[in-house]
Order: structure tokens, then C-alpha cells, then sequence
């Protein structure tokens, strides 16, 4: 597979780690080589997440926050890499900044919040949680 587009390396990626099929994190990183937009590397944040990476992850989620920071959803995701890396000082802050976005997009905090983790949870194979 030789696509010039991030999208198709995006989800065979997210195929990839919701199947637990090796490959997950090489196709996210073939989707930032494409393209090092902040979705791409949201989405790679997450895969990094749920192989236990969080470090990497969280530059990743940093990146995308620097290149966007008006995005709740990236800031929400980090609250849950701090939260990973017991840093709770810093997802409580973070868990505030993307309810502020929020509230400033007039979208609910909570289901911006609520969508992060669904995300993580349909990655990590928490399908009963993710609903």
C-alpha cells in the first residue's frame, strides 16, 4: 500500500489496533509523513496510547495542541495521557481547557470529553465502555 492521501494510512491504522494487528503505529506514522496535520497526529496519539507508549504519545498530542490549540478533543486526549502518567495536576487542567473550548464552541463539555474516551476505550478493546 503506497497511497499518497493520510486517510487510507489513518484507518488501517485504527483497523489495525482495533483487530490487535501489529502494523497500527507504522501506518499512523505513514499518515504524518503525509500530511503532519493535528488530526493525524491526534490519531496517532491515541494508537501510541493504547500500546502503552504515552510518552510518545503525549509529544504527539503536544504537537497537535501547538498546531491547534482551539481544539477541546486534543486537550481532552492529553488529560487522559496525564492521567496515564499520573500527572493529575495537568489532566484536571487540561479536563478545563477542553470544557472551556467547549463551552466557547457552544458544544457540550462533556461530550467532547465523553468522545475522547470512547475513542481510547474502542482502540484499547473497551467496546462495552465505548457505547
Amino acid at each position: 500500500m503506497k497511497p499518497r492521501s493520510p486517510l487510507p494510512w489513518r484507518i488501517r491504522a485504527l483497523c489495525r489496533i482495533m483487530m490487535c494487528q501489529p502494523g497500527a503505529v507504522e501506518d499512523a506514522d505513514q499518515a504524518v509523513l503525509i500530511l503532519p496535520v493535528s488530526q493525524q497526529l491526534l490519531t496517532r496519539s491515541l494508537i501510541l496510547t493504547a500500546v502503552a507508549r504515552y510518552e510518545e504519545a503525549l509529544a504527539d498530542c503536544n504537537s497537535a495542541i501547538s498546531r491547534n490549540s482551539k481544539n477541546p478533543e486534543a486537550f481532552a486526549i492529553r488529560a487522559i495521557l496525564y492521567s496515564k502518567l499520573n500527572r493529575c495536576t495537568e489532566a484536571k487542567d487540561d479536563l478545563e481547557k477542553a470544557r472551556a473550548l467547549v463551552s466557547n464552541n457552544k458544544i457540550s463539555a462533556t461530550s467532547a470529553v465523553l468522545h475522547a474516551q470512547s475513542v481510547y476505550e474502542s482502540l484499547t478493546g473497551d467496546l462495552d465502555n465505548a457505547i
